[in-house]
């Protein structure tokens, strides 16, 4: 490997297809050599290029019968010379244990684990979420004194138990219990719940055990992620501290025997980068007071800024609002708690430039199960039916949704009522602890929560078709040919996201991923417009290609003349996200050509210049400043193009944000085609640009502003077919457009930033 490497090497800037494939051939053997580096105390991952430590004793709990691993991940990567990427890696993991102790765990407090008819409504699907994809196994003893162990993989729990569930037993109906009392002897409780597992198999929970190792690739709630962002986040100091420990317990801090066999060597010290730069951030316009615009300028590495603390600092474009009314979902909340948070979004949003009435149109309280889909949707939608009457037509108008918590299923059936079911009335959500007041330590007296408040105005008011602030370059030659306020340029950004695997259940048919496309509509480069569509998720190794992006395409061009007044975009800058190195090339071809056609197809001699540029986060490089204060971050801006690149194309690492805790992640950016001629220095800049442009928070963000409102569009695109069950694709595509044509015609035009 190491010679057909050396030989790729020095041809690398004319590559051919073959020399492609070859390379990487070699970049997959390297990283499957990787993950075999460790001994049987570790696990490694099928589908991740991570190494776990199999904990002797299970004791970092998450919560609800969940408990953290901690592992490396190792990479293969060929920079300016090969090396390995090593980072710390946490992941949640079913617990190693009995089921029925498991059960107890998540079910409601006065339910018995062991016997299902006194289980809560929502505790089967509870459960199900748990175990699902587990293995379990179990061991009985044949009434002839055989003892047999079996192990099947989990799809759930049953909603009967295991005296009602039956299955065909020598042409004859049996129950579960009675089989395991016929043919192992063995005395269920009647009530108790049952396991089902693959090939249509029934197991009494009672007997059941989780085998250790099973990783959970579902979403996380609101409390576990808590505790796993305390577990997982680390300081800059202790991060590397941490790497170096696990590389030491690995072995990895002398030469591997196993690396030895195949003649590999490497340096175990962290590579130093010499010649980085921190960027410029751009300077911040908000809206008139008096005569004159405001201007800010974040500070050179901070990342953030404050205008909460400035009333000079209106909102670039304040909206004026009608009315707006409250839901209250769940507990019942005081009136002096509405008054004190009505009180604050109005006085704070008219600081802001926002003009907001005192008080709702009216208040309404109502009670819904977290996962009575069926019930819940119809009752929203007859409340929101009546705000909308409320509201008269306006359009200025919103409902504030208090739901019980985070990450809540409550939060899907809101916007599926609101955008699928209700003509034109637009929500906001928030949690119900963030819209109570909290009580001052030093005054020990009740206050809004300012913060939450300023960070619902700053969505509000997009949400509207405000605009909260905008970006022009600094004086600066470099930047000139870069001010996206000169002319008018559609920025794009695209993603398509996946949904955990269910292979597990080979009846059901693979969920779909959601493509989803976002493009600004404004001169000012703001608000943005989304498209969303389910397609079936690519082959293994395929590229993941958004479908109908020519048609996507077509219509953002449509909107945005519709929303300039006639002008038409002299460029267009796509952001895309989701792309690994191996599908660069399938990418570029299909979805720019799509793009291309699109501008052709209004006018045969319209011809914009087109930039595209890859966006990767999925990496595990960190960059670690080293100065006479010990470790730290690298600072907001910090670029790095040299060393961990490519050695003969244009890419580039940039850390644009600074982390509120833990340690940053910058992220990789790759361009593949620019007919405006761009240099490093101008790509590099226009990309740091564009993280101050998120309108959810006044800092600046991880990955591009389009990009990130690409995968808010994506999360959308999954809230709202939730619990949908649709014949095929067409179905569910159907069903999500509802936003955009059909029954909610004026939703997507009226309210084209609504997602964020």
């Amino acid at each position: 490997m190491k010679e057909i490497l050396q030989d790729l090497r020095t041809k690398l800037v004319k590559l051919d297809e073959g020399d492609r494939n070859r390379l990487k051939l070699i970049w997959q053997c390297y990283n499957v050599l990787l993950k075999n580096l460790g001994d049987e105390k570790y696990l490694p991952m099928v589908r991740r290029s991570a190494l776990f430590r199999i904990p002797e004793i299970e004791d970092v709990f998450l919560g609800e019968g969940l408990v953290n691993w901690t592992g490396l991940n190792l990479t293969y990567n060929l920079g300016w010379k090969p090396y390995i990427n090593i980072d710390i890696d946490n992941s949640a993991f079913v617990k190693e244990g009995k089921v029925i102790e498991l059960l107890e765990q998540v079910i409601e407090r006065n339910s018995n684990p062991m016997k299902i008819g006194s289980w809560g409504r929502d505790d089967v699907q509870r459960a199900t979420d748990l175990l699902r994809g587990c293995k379990v196994c179990w061991n009985v003893v044949a009434r002839d004194g055989r003892r047999i162990t079996n192990a099947k993989t989990v799809m759930g729990i049953h909603e009967k138990n295991v005296s009602e569930t039956t299955f065909n037993f020598n042409g004859k109906q049996i129950s579960v219990k009675n089989y395991y009392d016929k043919i192992y002897d063995k005395n269920l409780i009647s009530d108790g719940p049952c396991v089902k597992a693959s090939n249509d198999t029934f197991i009494p929970a009672e007997i059941c055990v989780i085998k250790k190792g099973k990783n959970y690739n579902r979403l996380l709630n609101s409390d576990q992620t808590s505790k796993m962002i305390g577990v997982a986040t680390k300081d800059p100091c202790n991060q590397m501290a941490a790497i170096k420990n696990q590389m030491r317990d690995l072995k990895l801090d002398k030469n591997h025997p196993l690396l030895e066999k195949f003649g590999i060597q490497f340096d175990n010290k962290m590579l130093e980068v010499t010649d980085a730069k921190v960027l410029k951030p751009p300077q911040l316009v908000y809206g008139v007071v008096g005569n004159t615009r405001e201007e800010i300028t974040p500070e050179i590495g901070s990342g953030k800024w404050d205008v909460w603390g400035d009333v000079r600092l209106h909102f670039f474009h304040p909206v004026k609002i009608d009315c707006w009314g409250l839901l209250v979902i769940g507990n019942l909340i005081q009136q002096y708690q509405i008054d004190i948070f009505s009180e604050a979004l109005c006085r704070i949003g008219g600081n802001r430039g926002m003009s907001i009435p005192r008080e709702p149109v009216q208040i309404i309280h109502i009670r819904l199960r977290e996962f009575d889909q069926e019930l819940n949707i119809p009752q929203l939608t007859e409340n929101l039916n009546y705000f909308k009457d409320e509201f008269n037509g306006s359009k200025a108008s919103f409902v504030l949704v208090v739901i019980p918590k985070k990450n809540s299923k409550i939060y899907n059936h809101v916007k599926q009522a609101s955008e699928l079911h209700v003509k034109g009335v637009l929500t906001q959500c928030v949690a119900e602890k963030n819209f109570k007041p909290k009580v001052d330590r030093r005054t020990n007296q009740e206050g809004p929560n300012e913060p939450v408040i300023g960070n619902l105005l700053l969505k509000i008011n997009s949400k509207l078709g405000g605009v909260n602030h905008v970006i022009v370059p600094p004086p600066d030659d470099i930047f000139k040919r870069i001010d996206i306020l000169s002319y008018p340029v559609l920025i794009i950004g695209i993603d398509v996201t996946h949904p955990p695997s269910l292979g597990f259940d080979k009846n059901k048919p693979a969920p779909p991923s959601f493509a989803a496309v976002t493009g600004s509509i404004g001169r000012t480069g703001m608000p943005y417009m989304m498209h969303v569509q389910a397609q079936l998720k690519a082959a293994a190794g395929a590229a993941e290609i958004v479908h109908n992006l020519q048609s996507t395409t077509k219509k953002m061009l449509f909107m945005f003349r519709n929303k300039t007044k006639g002008h038409q975009p002299c460029k267009i800058l796509v952001f895309r996200d989701g792309v690994g190195d191996s599908q660069f090339q399938e990418v570029l071809h299909i979805e720019m050509r799509a793009i291309r056609r699109a501008c052709t197809e209004l006018n045969v001699n319209y011809t914009p210049r087109i930039t595209f540029i890859t966006v990767q986060k999925r990496h595990k490089t960190r960059l670690f400043l080293i100065n006479k204060y010990g470790v730290t971050h690298a600072p907001a801006g910090t670029v790095v193009d040299t060393d961990i690149v490519h050695p003969a194309e244009m890419d580039f690492y940039l850390q644009s944000h600074t982390p509120i805790i833990g340690t940053a992640r910058p992220t990789r950016y790759h361009l593949l085609w620019d007919d405006s001629d761009f240099t490093a220095d101008q790509i590099q800049v226009l990309t740091y640009y564009l993280c101050y442009m998120y309108s959810r928070c006044n800092r600046s963000v991880k990955i591009p502003a389009p990009t990130y409102y690409a995968h808010w569009a994506a999360f959308r695109a999954n809230v709202l077919a939730d619990g949908y069950k649709y014949k095929d694709l067409e179905d569910l595509n159907n069903h999500l457009l509802q936003r955009e044509n059909g029954g909610c015609e004026s939703f997507g035009f009226d309210f084209p930033f609504h997602f964020i």
